[in-house]
Parts: C-alpha cells; sequence; structure tokens
C-alpha cells in the first residue's frame, strides 16, 4: 500500500512538472495595469499568465485595444524582463514591411478555401510521375521550398502557403510564411484551418555567424510568444522551424516583425 500511494505521488510530481499551468485568461487584467498604458493603448482586450512549474517562471501577457502586446518574463528570483511590440498587421501592412527589408514577397502560393471541398485531396499525377496539388505546383513556379516531409504538409490538403518573404543571407535565404491547410479526411465542420507559420534558412554551404544569430533571433522571438508547439529539422540545404498548430494572427505579425529584424541586420 505504501508503495503504491508512492508510485502515485511521483506520477502526479512529474506530471506537475511537466504541465504549464494557465493561471488566468480573460478580459480582465490579471495584473495591474499602469494607467498611462491604457491611455497610450486603450483598454486590455485579452491577459494570459502561464507557469512553468518546474522552473518557477511565470509569463504574463496582455493585449490591448491597438494591438500592442507587452510580455513580461518573471523567474522564480523575482528577476522580470518585459517586450512590447505591436501585434496587428493587415496585408497590405505585411506587404509593406517586406518591402521595407527589400525582401522578395508573394501573396499566395496554392490554393485554400472553406465549405464541402475543402478536405478534398487536389493532388494530381505529373509528367514525372509524382503527385502535385496547386501549392507544389505554385512553389515550384516561384523556386519556393516546400518541406513535404513534414507531416503537416504530409497530411495536410486544401494546402496554401500566405505572405511569403525571402531575403538574401550571407549563408544563403532566410524565409517566413503563414502555412494554412484542411486536415485530410476530417469533417468541415470544426476547427479544422489551422494557420502555422514557417521559418526557413536555407545554408548554400557552411554556416555563417549570421545564421547563428538569425535562428537565435528566430528562437528567442517564438519563445516571446509563449509557442511551445516548435518542429525544427533539416534537410536538402534547409533548416525549417515549424511553429504551432494553430497560431493566432497576433502571433503571426510578431514572428513576420522577428523575420524582418533579421533581414534589417
Amino acid at each position: 500500500m505504501i508503495i503504491m500511494i508512492g508510485i502515485i505521488i511521483v506520477i502526479v510530481a512529474a506530471s506537475i512538472i511537466a504541465v504549464w499551468a494557465v493561471i488566468h485568461n480573460s478580459g480582465e487584467p490579471v495584473v495591474p495595469v499602469d494607467d498611462q498604458l491604457i491611455q497610450e493603448h486603450g483598454k486590455v482586450k485579452s491577459s494570459s499568465s502561464t507557469q512553468d512549474l518546474s522552473t518557477g517562471e511565470t509569463i504574463t501577457t496582455l493585449t490591448f485595444q491597438d494591438g500592442t502586446i507587452i510580455v513580461t518574463r518573471t523567474t522564480a528570483d523575482g528577476t522580470s524582463n518585459t517586450t512590447t511590440s505591436r501585434g496587428t498587421l493587415d496585408p497590405d501592412a505585411i506587404r509593406r514591411l517586406a518591402q521595407s527589408v527589400r525582401a522578395e514577397y508573394l501573396s499566395r502560393l496554392g490554393r485554400h478555401s472553406y465549405g464541402s471541398d475543402a478536405h478534398e485531396d487536389t493532388r494530381r499525377p505529373t509528367f514525372d510521375g509524382t503527385y502535385r496539388d496547386a501549392l507544389d505546383q505554385a512553389a515550384h513556379s516561384h523556386n519556393v521550398y516546400v518541406p513535404n516531409d513534414l507531416p503537416k504538409f504530409q497530411f495536410g490538403v486544401n494546402r496554401a502557403i500566405d505572405d511569403y518573404m525571402r531575403v538574401g543571407r550571407s549563408y544563403g535565404t532566410l524565409s517566413a510564411y503563414t502555412y494554412q491547410y484542411s486536415e485530410r479526411l476530417e469533417s468541415s465542420f470544426g476547427n479544422n484551418h489551422p494557420k502555422s507559420f514557417v521559418f526557413d534558412l536555407y545554408c548554400f554551404g557552411t554556416m555563417t555567424p549570421q545564421w547563428n544569430a538569425d535562428i537565435t533571433s528566430i528562437r528567442d522571438a517564438i519563445h516571446n510568444i509563449g509557442e511551445h508547439s516548435v518542429d525544427e529539422r533539416d534537410g536538402n540545404g534547409h533548416h525549417i522551424v515549424f511553429v504551432g498548430d494553430d497560431v493566432s494572427d497576433t502571433s503571426i505579425a510578431l514572428l513576420y516583425q522577428a523575420f524582418a529584424a533579421c533581414a534589417q541586420e
């Protein structure tokens, strides 16, 4: 009996350590908000606070009416670090952001729609024996690499890349884009049109210090938005960073800004 209780305690303790506990997520601020911030950015639209019980770090996020996002990270010893970002970009603003850093910009590659045909697999055989859909064909035309070995690309249909940006780097190219897709064989009803964000660091040859600086900045940006669903892998010279199963528009805007920050360096 004592042994059984001990095992249960160990299991519960391990679960607590592994899980991020959501403390609060509502329109009521989780922490006091300075009146000056409200005057500058409007009322608090949403707020959340999460704590990593294994490290004691707490992340508090406040989203204001004008799209400003303030993220405060507080470690177990009470040390705090605050970052402020604008998290709203309309399509024209995203295009202008790409132009501001002289990046190549493509608004859409592929096809994505809603409705009864949203989960149709549109891949068709080509003359070389491979199967391609609208995304594959468009990407091929624009020399855009599609990481079809990733699960979300393999098992996604009705696929499209939106707001594709690419800029030259000392090591090769850096790309960023939003990936929108449907899950194959899923019902047309429900939340089956998730958005993900992708960074692609393509290295022509030897990695340079700029590659290390870019990947560090990208990882920091992902960490700052509190996204934990991240898949990094290498293939064909490409280092792919696949972010999230359903990334919010606010987070997507911040990740594009991270791309622009790298491009300016």
